[in-house]
């Protein structure tokens, strides 16, 4: 027998390796795209925050690829002609794909994600084979060019590979199907518009007739994916699938009704032959590579038996492509692949049912321990990833060990983050209990996962559907927190609040400690939108948002105020402002830093007059307001409400903490006119300009307050953290801010560098210098492979080295300056200086008191951060 490959198929390898050498490798070199293949592969490839999934970097980059050899011809080579293909049969794909992986790891052919330039189009392949004329045209050309995702749903929880026993189940409803059931493994459902679903219609378990193929928009009321599958080798597209009562029309079914298994295995036909043949390229890629080392290798001072220069067989090279790599068929390389090849082209035959399936009963096939149900508890990510990232969603029948590699005498478990006082399960089937008892009808449950960030808070979101099918996307807050109001404080606030046109979540419900669910609760309706200010304040899609959102905001706080009082009960007055800054940040610590003593002491002096008393939100700034495209959406995080001056509210918007380095005053949004005008003209009243700068001053008090008490939290080892200790350095920001606001202080155009005092006792490098390199390394090869809270955090580190820098570079010089100008003024240390302010002891001095504050607040801000000094007030 002819075991020779064909010469069509020895031409186009030779023509795939120089379109790799012209276009792929190039495109993998170019913008550090080879951090998605060398070993920050796998941080680089992950998106941690959307649940372990491909990056859009790392997709974007396969697309662009998928787009270069799709117009070079190569991509759609296995579909038929009319596709755009070259109708190359299983035959051609098996060569192509052990070539392709035989080259090793690259861009031009990633065996993870079944990406490759001669594209596993089997999905196109589907449409075309099983599709009516209208499913074509709206399919088939929008997967190959890839305008469409679509997923495979076809194995289950508690089942093996034997399709014939799944659970979900289609049934006829109104004139529609309706979808229950459940997907595991369900690829690439992170990014698809359809998910190929899979489904029992007729015919009993484990008959191979009676299954059908469904076209299910993943938008579809009841289609969620709680989680994703964490594997050995991240990212993941595997997600976990829930059909919950999802309602589709009989031009969704792929194929004839009951025939669905003939999709299925297609599918499967399509893609095993090539996996397999791109498996023997990879296990030769390895074994070539290995034997490379072998022979080169140096090894108790002698050299390996081959001499260098000696001619290696080409069937045993490293193969990297091009023809003068391919295996010499004396050597036995060429005949094996062809050998295999040809077994490949065994299988170009018509798509049906293979009627060689297993009969195992289900009972045998459930739980073992060698099957993925069994094992689920186990799984874990990989463990150079586990290390540096947090828990996935505690979500039902998702395992949660995980373990520190580096823990000293062994692996300590880190558990998940458990619900309060219930399981997922638990909550679940309470949460659906006390929302039927509120309906009046069964209410169902379902999606309920918890949601990312929330220190003190645990923050759900889930869908209720109600008997007549209507469905709500909402949010449960739960727990104790701390520091802020109970969270039926809340519920009455914002429910109070709504009624008077402020925009908030629906309150559907909540409860205290020992009631419904057991634990005090908060349901509220989700809200869509964007939170965080730097996307608000900077990206176009808010560019026709911004210049009107002031105005929005200044109205909203009008209508917030005007809430009545007595609609608010449990809600506490809050008192007087100063009196409430000594007690809650104060109290017998040290006196604050010389530059907030002077704002205490200029507020103490200057009240204002005090507007009425009203509702006050606490903390009405960016990040705590749900922006959309048409403005502010809802008022979010209520746990500083309060009654007391409506003054307090506008003040923290000017803060310019809260501006997040915008130049506007007024949230970064507008002007404080313009935030006045609009407020005044629902008010019916309008704050004084002198009242506005008494509480922005507060605000920016108040804030350099708590960043001490956040970083007595970490020196107190309570809760050690490196944002916490940065935090506390940058207490000097508001001192700053102080000075500037009364008039005190002038930005600087230009900061120069922090002086070196020139002294080299310890030699070079000197400790700066170690220090830069250490931020060099953090900075170059740390931070890149990392992602989500860790990266946040290096970046944390990363400031906080360039401090330690600085204060190195300053020396001795601006200790020595400060501790002769407090000897001058008879003060001990700042804590002496601050109660001098305070009490006035220094008054008759008061201008040398102010250049030691100046000079003192300037060298704190030229190690924490120079270019504060450059921000106007």
């Amino acid at each position: 027998m002819d075991f020779s490959l064909p010469t069509h198929l020895t031409d186009l390898l030779g023509e795939l390796d120089r379109f790799i050498e012209a276009e792929i490798e190039p495109l993998q070199q170019q913008d550090d795209n080879m951090r998605f293949f060398d070993h920050r592969r796998e941080f680089a490839r992950t998106d941690v925050e959307a649940g372990g999934t491909p990056t859009r970097a790392w997709e974007e980059l396969l697309a662009e690829a998928r787009r270069r050899a799709d117009a070079a011809g190569f991509f759609r080579y296995s579909l038929p002609e009319e596709l755009g293909g070259r109708n190359g049969s299983n035959l051609d794909m098996a060569v192509i794909r052990e070539h392709l992986a035989h080259r090793g790891l690259g861009l031009h052919n990633d065996l993870q994600n079944e990406h490759s330039i001669v594209g596993n189009v089997v999905f196109g392949q589907l449409l075309h084979l099983f599709g009516t004329p209208e499913q074509k045209a709206e399919f088939v050309e929008p997967l190959i060019a890839g305008d469409r995702g679509l997923a495979f749903g076809l194995t289950e929880p508690d089942h093996g590979s034997d399709a014939t026993w799944m659970e979900t189940t289609a049934v006829r409803r109104g004139g529609d199907w309706v979808i229950d059931g459940r997907k595991r493994w369900n690829t690439g459902v992170h990014t698809a518009t359809h998910d190929l679903v899979f489904a029992r219609t007729s015919g009993e378990p484990g008959a191979a007739r009676g299954i059908t193929a469904f076209l299910v928009p993943t938008d579809s009321p009841g289609f969620s994916v709680p989680f994703y599958w964490w594997t050995l080798n991240m990212p993941t597209d595997h997600g976990e699938v829930e059909l919950d009562g999802v309602r589709v029309p009989d031009s969704a079914i792929l194929g004839a009704e009951g025939e669905g298994l003939a999709v299925a295995q297609t599918f499967v036909h399509e893609n095993r032959i090539r996996q397999a043949a791109s498996g023997v390229g990879a296990a030769q890629y390895c074994i070539d590579e290995s034997v490379r080392y072998a022979r080169q290798r140096v090894t108790f001072r002698q050299a390996a038996v081959r001499a260098a220069g000696d001619p290696v067989p080409a069937g045993r090279a490293a193969h990297r492509g091009g023809a003068a790599a391919h295996a010499d068929p004396a050597d036995g390389g060429r005949d094996g692949r062809a050998r295999r090849a040809w077994r490949a082209g065994r299988l170009d035959r018509p798509p049906g049912v293979d009627v060689q399936l297993p009969r195992q009963p289900a009972g045998l096939r459930r739980r073992r321990p060698g099957d993925a149900g069994a094992r689920r508890d186990g799984l874990q990510p990989a463990p150079a990833l586990r290390a540096h990232l947090p828990a996935p969603p505690p979500v039902p029948d998702h395992g949660g060990g995980r373990g520190d590699p580096d823990a000293a005498g062994g692996r300590a478990a880190v558990r998940l983050p458990a619900v309060t006082g219930s399981s997922v399960e638990d909550l679940t089937a309470r949460l659906a209990d006390r929302l039927s008892a509120l309906a009046g009808s069964a209410v169902r449950v379902h999606g309920l996962a918890r949601l990312s960030g929330g220190a003190s808070r645990e923050t759900w979101a889930f869908t209720a559907e109600g008997a007549d099918g209507s469905r709500r996307e909402l949010i449960l807050r739960s727990g104790a927190g701390t520091g802020g109001v109970a969270l039926r404080v809340e519920g009455v606030a914002m429910a109070a609040a709504a009624r008077a046109g402020v925009p908030v979540p629906e309150v559907v419900d909540v409860g205290d400690d020992g009631g419904a669910l057991g634990h005090s609760y908060l349901v509220m309706g989700r809200v869509e939108g964007e939170t965080i200010p730097r996307r608000l304040l900077r990206d176009e899609q808010f560019a026709a948002v911004r210049p009107r959102l002031v105005a929005e905001l200044g109205a909203v706080l009008a209508r917030l105020h005007a809430v009545p009082l007595d609609a608010l009960p449990g809600v506490d007055a809050a008192g007087d402002p100063l009196v409430r800054l000594r007690l809650d940040y104060l109290g017998d610590a040290p006196p604050p830093p010389p530059g907030l003593a002077l704002g205490l002491r200029w507020l103490a002096e200057n009240r204002p007059a005090p507007g009425p008393t009203a509702l006050v939100h606490g903390d009405y700034r960016l990040g705590n307001l749900m922006i959309g495209p048409e403005g502010l959406a809802a008022v979010l995080d209520w746990e500083l409400v309060h009654i007391g001056d409506p003054l307090e509210d506008l003040g923290w918007l000017c803060a310019k903490v809260w501006r997040f380095g915008s130049p506007l005053p007024a949230g970064g949004v507008g002007t404080r006119e313009q935030l006045l005008d609009a407020y005044a003209e629902v008010a019916g009243w309008r704050p004084t300009a002198e009242q506005l700068r008494w509480w922005e001053l507060h605000a920016t008090v108040r804030w350099g307050l708590m960043c001490r008490v956040m970083a007595e939290r970490h020196l107190s080892g309570a809760e050690p953290s490196v944002e916490f200790a940065a935090i506390g350095r940058r207490a000097c920001e508001q001192e700053f801010d102080v000075l500037l606001a009364l008039g005190l202080a002038e930005p600087s155009d230009a900061v120069a560098e922090a002086p070196e005092d020139g002294l080299e006792l310890y030699g070079r490098p000197t400790a700066a210098e170690l220090v830069a390199a250490t931020r060099t390394f953090l900075t170059g090869s740390v931070r890149p492979e990392i992602t989500g809270r860790t990266a946040f955090h290096a970046r944390v580190a990363d400031n906080v080295l360039a401090m330690v820098e600085r204060e190195l570079r300053l020396g001795g010089a601006a200790r020595a300056r400060h501790r002769a100008a407090l000897d001058e003024l008879g003060c001990a240390d700042d804590a002496a200086l601050s109660r001098a302010i305070t009490s006035g002891a220094l008054d008759g001095r008061w201008d040398e008191v102010l250049d030691v504050v100046r000079a003192g607040v300037r060298d704190r801000l030229l190690v924490a951060n120079p270019r504060h000094l450059t921000l106007p007030g």
